[in-house]
């Protein structure tokens, strides 16, 4: 009987310490599980993060170059006006050639330097491609620096993943694989830092440069404006006083000359060989010169 009471109190005792020890082991194996699962965590977060910061840049560039070219193709209204105003100005003329032969030599004699309104379109355009041409140029630096942190992310940073995986197959050093994911982590933040400081250096430079090329399409569309506007007026000008000159000059018939030279009637003598040179001082010479005796 003594026998069997020692015995059960044996039998007790080996199990009352096996059930602290399996708690012990399940706890750290429990925990350990969950350290892995909670790095893992760490480092997908992080890459998320990465991947937004690519998604930042490539929407920047994407912003900087369709706002550039929305400046450029600004310029279509320019070139809109300008084409209005030279069918504007044809249709003014159109009628004139139909009043009469004197009316329509004015016209035909005066309206040929007047641009085309496919000469004006392709002097805009030109302008206008150009600029937008210099496109990609202007964000080459731009892209540079984002293909480099798309290599750190891709290369450095998995790899550092990948050299801290023993840590993790070594269940005895679950701290040692933690820190080294954290340094991977660190090291790529301070790239990551470096890269978006150089990167905002690029695009504020860019904006400049970009200034500086919408300065020289505004001059160059000017320069047609200007040009095609001033040639309209003179062209202008000149037929007025073609057509009305019949009013102030009617004993010319229908002979007319856009260059007149006023004489005084006391100079002319018949008897002499010479008079007053008309053609002293001119810069310019026309077909021909009307003699305005006064």
């Amino acid at each position: 009987m003594m026998c069997i009471k020692i015995f059960a109190v044996i039998a007790f005792l080996t199990v009352a310490d096996a059930k602290p020890s399996s708690i012990i082991k399940k706890y750290y194996y429990d925990h350990h599980n969950t350290s892995l699962v909670r790095n893992d965590d760490y480092v997908n977060a992080n890459r998320r993060q990465y991947a937004a910061n690519i998604d930042y840049y490539r929407m920047e560039i994407e912003n900087f170059q369709e706002s550039y070219l929305d400046r450029v193709f600004s310029m279509e209204y320019q070139k809109d006006a300008l084409v209005k105003e030279i069918t504007r100005v044809d249709e003014k003329l159109y009628p004139l050639t139909l009043l009469s032969d004197f009316t329509k030599m004015c016209v035909n004699s005066f309206k040929t330097p007047i641009p085309s309104v496919d000469w004006v379109k392709g002097q805009m355009n030109w302008c206008m491609v150009s600029a937008s041409n210099k496109n990609a140029s202007l964000t080459s630096d731009m892209e540079t620096t984002k293909r480099s942190l798309e290599r750190h992310y891709d290369n450095d940073f998995e790899n550092k993943i990948s050299n801290c995986e023993p840590f993790s197959v070594n269940g005895s050093m679950p701290m040692n694989y933690t820190l080294c994911l954290v340094d991977a982590v660190s090291e790529t933040d301070a790239y990551t830092l470096r890269n978006q400081k150089q990167f905002s250096n690029e695009l504020e430079s860019a904006k400049n440069l970009a200034k500086n090329y919408i300065k020289t399409l505004q001059e160059c569309t000017s320069g047609v404006h200007n040009t095609t506007i001033s040639i309209i007026s003179e062209a202008n000008t000149r037929i007025e006083k073609c057509i009305h000159v019949t009013d102030d000059y009617p004993i010319c018939g229908r002979y007319f000359c856009y260059d007149i030279y006023r004489i005084p009637a006391a100079s002319i003598d018949p008897k002499n060989a010479t008079m007053p040179n008309p053609f002293y001082g001119r810069n310019q010479t026309y077909n021909c010169l009307m003699l305005d005796i006064v």
